[in-house]
């Protein structure tokens, strides 16, 4: 295929399929066998475009079956590659259509067409297991708290001021500036604060927590971070085999779009940050949710200002919200740390430019986490363009074509 036509080739039910074929809850906890369903489709959609397939496998303490990275490998592997990252599990009870189906199949979609070009650029269709928790953490967690009172045997909190104790431990943790490999000292800080500055009953609550974690953390081969497990394995096996990368488009819930008032909340930037905004068939503050968020960090000018103008090709035309943020890691992470909720995160830490695009999640929807969240509620015509922005985003930053 010519790169002449190649957008004009996104076919919708192919999209459409991947999110019907693998929609249903893919919990570790709970749904292990949907989980690795779910790897294995991937893989053989890889196999099926003609893509070489890498399985990073990597074992989390309390289970005996590892877990799995699917990565596609197009173009020459011996040179810069893009990585184009989503995930494939969910939270406890939630079909995860948009969270995160929505992504994968875009990302399966630009594989397709990428493969089918003489000569395609380098690029790693990466898509992680374990974004949304650490299951062996979680496991001794729910253990744990189920012993303190505060869960029930689902898993639920017993109290709704239990929720109101951890909304009040995750801000204080957000403040100390997130760092996926150093977990363990951000809890320590958090504590000492909250000790000082909160009631008995919240620090008791922070305490079973914090004690979980260092114990998790005093296991041989435990990992402590909560969450983005499978993006933080593959950025650290980057680094111990120097794996060549230029940049990550990663994405995470981008498929609801509304054109009604009040399907947007404010979204938490800073005043001092609001001038960094670019606006494209939106506005500030807007109460529609119509469009899609772009957030870059200091070093991702280029590909973020290359998706930007892809989305407003005339083909395309997408309404976004875009921010190219110029701090490093740690600033955001103490500034912003919503816009590190996704697997950009482990390589934005380690140095690896790129851009999160999202459609907001729980800014935008209600269904966000929860059992609602299934294909009906996607705007799959808003998915063909987001693969149609990637593809010629691609196409336009990539070296070693």
């Amino acid at each position: 295929m010519s790169l002449m036509n190649i957008l004009d080739n996104v076919e919708l039910e192919n999209i459409y399929k991947t999110v019907l074929d693998l929609e249903g809850p893919r919990y570790p906890l709970d749904n292990m066998e949907q989980l690795n369903m779910t790897a294995d489709y991937i893989i053989k959609k890889f196999e099926s475009y003609g893509i070489e397939v890498e399985v990073q496998e990597f074992y989390v303490l309390g289970f005996v079956e590892p877990f799995r990275n699917i990565i596609g490998i197009i173009g020459d592997k011996n040179t810069e590659a893009t990585i184009i990252g989503s995930h494939y599990d969910s939270v406890r009870n939630t079909p995860g259509a948009n969270d995160n189906l929505s992504s994968v199949a875009v990302s399966l979609e630009v594989a397709r067409l990428l493969s089918t070009l003489d000569n395609p650029p380098s690029v790693r269709i990466a898509v992680f297991t374990l974004e949304e928790c650490n299951p062996g953490f979680r496991l001794q967690l729910e253990r744990k708290m189920i012993e303190a009172g505060y869960y029930d045997r689902l898993g639920r909190y017993t109290s709704p001021i239990y929720k109101d104790y951890y909304q009040i431990i995750s801000k204080t943790l957000r403040a100390q500036g997130l760092s996926f490999f150093e977990l363990p000292k951000v809890y320590k800080a958090a504590y000492e604060e909250i000790k000082v500055s909160q009631t008995k009953e919240v620090v008791n609550f922070f305490k079973v927590i914090y004690d979980t974690v260092l114990d998790y953390d005093s296991k041989e081969e435990s990992k402590t971070h909560y969450s983005k497990m499978g993006s933080f394995e593959y950025a650290k096996k980057i680094i111990e085999e120097n794996i060549k990368i230029s940049k990550i488009i990663n994405m995470d819930t981008i498929g609801w779009i509304y054109t009604k008032e009040n399907t947007q909340k404010v979204l938490p930037f800073p005043k001092e940050m609001l001038n960094l905004i670019e606006l494209y068939k939106t506005e500030h503050n807007s109460t529609i949710g119509n469009f899609i968020c772009v957030i870059g960090e200091k070093n991702s000018s280029e590909i973020l200002q290359t998706f930007l103008k892809s989305c407003k090709l005339s083909e395309i035309e997408i309404p976004y919200l875009g921010i190219d943020i110029p701090l490093n890691f740690k600033d955001i992470a103490k500034m912003v740390p919503d816009t590190l909720r996704s697997d950009h995160a482990p390589f934005w830490e380690i140095g690896v430019p790129g851009i999160f695009i999202s459609d907001s999640a729980n800014f935008r929807s209600d269904f966000y986490h929860t059992g609602e969240d299934t294909y009906a509620h996607i705007d799959f015509y808003t998915l063909v363009k987001i693969t149609k922005a990637v593809i010629n985003t691609i196409l336009n930053t990539s070296q070693g074509r």
